[in-house]
């Protein structure tokens, strides 16, 4: 079984990162789902960058001040081999979606925050359905997925968003 403790995510290069979990879940099914997503790899790190990549440009499209976040960035735009230079992952939890009108059984999510330049306030937050599919990457808003009626976007933004592989 998992404990709270740090341990190494492969997705993030064997970084150490705390998990937390907020409710009891079934052992098997917890066990099931974190096994999933420390089988994410590097590789799929870096096909997930147009994700991290969308939310950067998106932020500093919005906000008004994009001189002074390309400043924080280096001083320009990062790339698809760059962005993530600029995350930091900080803890992981598990959350659950329940069993509901648009959904026929309990989903579980590994949701991943962390620190990211272009946000100071929210950060960052990945959730991966079931710990293995990503399903959003944005701010922390404590929702695990874009909503009912955008759960195709990994990325949601009213100008700019990408879809889910």
């Amino acid at each position: 079984m998992f404990d709270t403790g740090a341990f190494e995510v492969p997705y993030f290069d064997n970084a150490r990162v705390s998990i937390d979990f907020d409710e009891d879940y079934p052992d098997d099914r917890l066990v099931q789902v974190l096994e999933a997503f420390l089988e994410r790899t590097p590789d799929d790190r870096r096909r997930d960058a147009r994700h991290l990549l969308a939310y950067c440009k998106g932020m500093i499209d919005a906000c008004g001040r994009a001189e002074e976040m390309l400043e924080s960035l280096g001083g320009t735009m990062p790339t698809l081999a760059t962005i993530w230079d600029f995350a930091e992952p900080s803890g992981s939890f598990v959350c659950k979606r329940p069993t509901g009108e648009y959904n026929e059984q309990d989903t579980l999510f590994v949701c991943l925050i962390g620190r990211v330049p272009w946000e100071d306030e929210h950060g960052l937050l990945m959730s991966w359905e079931e710990g293995r599919t990503l399903v959003k990457v944005g701010p922390f808003d404590d929702e695990p997925t874009n909503g009912t009626w955008n759960d195709h976007f990994v990325y949601c933004h009213d100008d700019f968003s990408t879809l889910r592989d």
